[in-house]
C-alpha cells in the first residue's frame, strides 16, 4: 500500500492499485488503471474521475449510499460494502458482491449482472424482484435462513449456494 502517494509518485502505467484504510493523501488515478481496491471512504481522497479503463472495483469501507452515475460503465466486477440506490451500479457490471446489511432496492441491480454474491451475515429479508432475471450464479450469506417462495429466485439460475444455517423446506416451484 502507498502511504504517501501523489500524482508524481504513481506511475502512469499502473494497472492495479490497492489502498488500505489508513491511506490519507490526495490521489490522482492513473489513466490505465484496470483494478482498484479502496479500503478508505469513497471520494475522500480521489481528485480525478474513475478512469474508463477500470474493469474491477472493490469499495471496502463506506457507509454512505453509492450515488447514481458515479462509476464508469467499464466496470465488470464490483464489490461493495455500502448501500445502493437505483442507478448506482453501472449497466456494465456482470459480477456483483454485495457485503452490506442494508436491503437492496428492487431494480437497483442491473439486468447485466449474472453472478451475485450477497455476503453480509446480517442481510435482511430478500424480497421478490431484487435478484435480476439474468442471474445464473447466486450465493447467499451463511446466516441466510429465509423461506424461499416462488418468484424469489430467477428461472435463469444454474448455480445456487444457500447459507450454512439454511434449514427451510424448499417448496415445489421455487427452484
Amino acid at each position: 500500500c502507498f502511504q504517501s502517494a501523489s500524482r508524481s509518485r504513481l506511475p502512469q502505467s499502473l494497472v492495479k492499485l490497492h489502498l488500505g484504510a489508513k491511506f490519507n493523501e490526495l490521489l490522482h488515478l492513473p489513466p490505465n488503471l484496470t483494478c482498484l481496491c479502496l479500503s478508505t471512504p469513497l471520494g475522500v481522497h480521489i481528485t480525478t474521475p474513475f478512469p474508463a479503463s477500470l474493469t474491477e472495483l472493490v469499495l471496502a469501507s463506506d457507509v454512505r449510499p453509492l450515488p447514481p452515475s458515479l462509476l464508469p460503465n467499464s466496470i465488470l466486477t464490483l464489490s461493495l460494502k455500502q448501500p445502493v440506490v437505483q442507478g448506482s451500479i453501472p449497466q456494465s457490471v456482470t459480477k456483483l458482491v454485495y457485503n452490506c446489511d442494508s436491503p437492496i432496492p428492487v431494480g437497483a441491480i442491473p439486468d447485466s449482472v449474472t453472478m451475485l454474491n450477497i455476503s453480509h451475515y446480517r442481510y435482511p429479508e430478500l424480497l421478490p424482484g431484487v435478484i435480476p432475471s439474468a442471474v445464473t450464479h447466486l450465493e447467499l450469506p451463511p446466516s441466510f435462513n429465509q423461506q424461499i417462495l416462488p418468484g424469489l429466485l430467477p428461472s435463469s439460475l444454474t448455480h445456487l449456494r444457500l447459507g450454512t444455517w439454511f434449514d427451510q423446506i424448499l417448496m415445489p416451484g421455487v427452484l
